[in-house]
Order: C-alpha cells, then structure tokens, then sequence
C-alpha cells in the first residue's frame, strides 16, 4: 500500500457511510487496516472536501484524528476544537467528533 496523491494506492475509496439517514456531506473513506486482517483497531483514511462534513458520533473507544493537508474543525462536546488542524494530531477519549472541511 503506497500513499501517493492524498491516497492510498490499491485501497478502492468508499462511501463514508451507507445509511442514507445519516447526516454527513463530501467525505470518502478508505479502510486501510481494520475488518479483514482481524486486528483489534481500525486504520481509516478520510478525504472531507470544503463544505463537507461528518456526522456527530459517539464511540465507546478512542479514537485519533490527524489532519494532513487543508483547515477544518473538530467539535468535542459543545465546542469547536482546533479550527486549524493541518500538520496536527488531535486524541479523541470516547468523545462524539464530526468533522467540517473548511478548505484547501
């Protein structure tokens, strides 16, 4: 698997989710470990274009979000997180986190 043009070669992208009630808009997700490997975590690479979003979520595991190119938003809890996340990493601890693609 070889990262080439924010993405990852031989990993077909996807739909960031299939339920069509779900709320998110302008994202692809491509699974990258996780599934059938059988490990006890998930590696997921997501593209959310400006103006897309994901949806509001819980999960009862931690999770890590690192932004590699672009600005945006977490939101944690009630408030905004780091509206400039290019070049960082942000631990989520069993916390809802959607995120909004801000631009390029």
């Amino acid at each position: 698997m070889r990262f080439a043009e924010f993405s990852w070669q031989g990993v077909e992208p996807g739909l960031y989710k299939k339920d069509p009630e779900a709320r998110w808009r302008a994202v692809a997700r491509q699974t990258l470990i996780g599934g059938a490997e059988g490990t006890p975590f998930h590696l997921r690479y997501f593209e959310v274009e400006p103006g897309g979003y994901t949806t509001y979520e819980r999960h009862a595991h931690q999770h890590v979000v690192v932004a590699l190119r672009g600005k945006g938003e977490v939101r944690l809890g009630r408030g905004l997180g780091e509206p400039q996340l290019r070049g960082r990493g942000l631990r989520v601890a069993e916390r809802p986190a959607p995120v909004s693609g801000g631009g390029r």
